[in-house]
């Protein structure tokens, strides 16, 4: 195949290396160093012409006629438009030109060429990356669409929805990759969790996919279950009010359907207010003789558990050699655990963040949270004492590096994060800032400990004042 190019930059170089011996390529450039290097390097090249590119006399002797495809790919796009209008004129069938300045697009498109409006592009690439860099959009065509995935798993509102209300008349779910296999859906299929979607529409298509599907992560507590457990111990007494109270308020205000209340004696000491609340929510009251926390995890993972709520348990004779109950519990848990202290509503949320997986997971919980319930976030980012952690050389770019996270995070997740920055032992300190807070939200990485070592998580979560929300999975 023989093809023309008019202009040797970067692009014409990065496509030559892609070009094999099949093609024959012409060069024209006014640079004739640049001409020489690239005759050299590119077995594909046949033939360099130094000269304008916009010149009718440049381009004859360069075998325009003879041409199957012409690029015009030099800086200028009044010379592109010359070599487009040449070609034309020639009979070529296949033209691609660059534009640089999207005002210049209809002269090129009064031609019928194929256009690459690099400014644009770059521009709609740029932008969608600072609306969440976790996204890709693809342009397609002559950047007349664009392609884009979507994960379903992050967002169980879409889960039993069909095709056709999950979609609009400017794009379309042209594909659902489902169990590792391409599915071509009709309208009237219905979208499980653990699809991602494929979605062709126009420019733009990231704004207005989004905006119906919500592509954002969250929807706390639905990303699980759409029930709420609650287990009641005999003998909870005032305790028990407390936490009946604390559950009904978070039923009440996020995205409950139901209440499974678990007691542990007979009758109930809460019966009476919980039969008071079931007129206006939908409470289940179940009677278990088995130990609450085994009843709990049984029942969880029998039912639709979006989160599971448990009064605090005893502490142990020594904190630090003691087995981690709470963490493990919240492991073998199909969703998060929230151990009950009556400090609602949570109108401020604590997150200690470290950078890890599951710390950024703790955080999006908790921004959600905070935006159903009207609440503020604050991340404790707490530096150790260098001894340690004697593998990290650099304490203070350890530091820079996790504050930077914390603020790409609240960038994602389009939100206002509050950032409180301490130096020590990471139990007390936020311990100690906890205080002043509703809610801490805990990510756990490990139900393990080491052997005479102390297990964080679970040390945070007995000693802190408020209640605590561990998030595990």
């Amino acid at each position: 195949m023989n093809i023309l190019i008019c202009g040797a930059g970067y692009i014409a170089q990065e496509l030559l290396k892609r070009l094999g011996e099949t093609w024959k390529a012409t060069l024209v450039d006014k640079d004739e160093s640049i001409l020489r290097d690239m005759s050299a390097r590119f077995v594909s090249v046949v033939r360099v012409f130094g000269g304008d590119a916009s010149s009718p006399v440049v381009l004859e002797k360069a075998g325009l006629g003879e041409q199957d495809y012409v690029l015009a790919l030099t800086r200028d796009d009044a010379s592109n438009l010359a070599v487009a209008a040449f070609a034309r004129e020639k009979g070529i069938r296949n033209i691609l030109s660059l534009v640089h300045d999207p005002d210049n697009l209809p002269d090129f498109q009064r031609l019928e060429v194929r256009t690459m409006t690099t400014a644009t592009q770059a521009a709609r690439r740029i932008h969608q990356y600072l609306l969440d860099p976790r996204v890709n959009v693809f342009p397609i065509g002559r950047d007349e669409a664009e392609f884009m995935e979507v994960d379903v798993g992050a967002n169980p509102d879409l889960e039993g929805r069909r095709i056709e209300s999950a979609q609009d008349k400017t794009w379309r779910v042209v594909g659902i990759l489902r169990n590792q296999r391409l599915i071509f859906p009709q309208e009237d299929a219905v979208i499980r969790r653990g699809d991602r979607l494929f979605l062709l529409g126009g420019p733009g298509l990231y704004e207005e996919a989004c905006s119906l599907l919500e592509c954002s992560d969250g929807h706390f507590p639905r990303v699980y279950g759409h029930d709420l457990v609650l287990g009641m111990p005999s003998g909870a007494g005032e305790e028990g009010d407390t936490i009946l109270n604390e559950g009904l308020h978070l039923a009440q205000n996020v995205k409950i359907q139901r209440v499974l209340v678990l007691c542990g004696q007979d009758p109930c000491e809460q019966r009476g207010q919980i039969e008071r609340w079931a007129r206006s929510l939908d409470i289940e009251l179940r009677r278990t003789e088995e130990d609450i926390l085994q009843a709990v995890e049984e029942t969880s993972k029998k039912e639709s558990a979006g989160v599971v709520l448990l009064p605090p348990l005893p502490a142990p004779r020594f904190d630090s050699l003691a087995k981690p109950v709470l963490i493990s519990l919240a492991h073998r848990l199909p969703c998060p655990l929230l151990v009950t202290r009556g400090t609602h509503p949570y109108e401020n949320i604590l997150v200690p963040y470290n950078g890890t997986r599951a710390s950024n997971r703790s955080l999006e919980v908790a921004v959600d949270l905070a935006t159903q319930l009207g609440g503020s976030v604050t991340v404790a980012v707490v530096e150790e004492p260098g001894f340690l952690h004697e593998e990290a050389s650099d304490e203070t770019s350890w530091l820079e590096t996790t504050l930077g996270q914390v603020r790409e995070r609240a960038h994602i997740l389009k939100t206002k994060l509050h950032e409180e920055v301490r130096k020590g032992n990471p139990v007390k300190e936020i311990t100690a800032l906890a205080a002043d807070f509703n809610l801490l939200v805990l990510g756990s990485t490990t139900r393990e400990k080491e052997f005479f070592a102390p297990h964080v998580g679970e040390l945070l979560a007995r000693k802190v004042p408020c209640s605590v929300l561990i998030v595990s999975s």
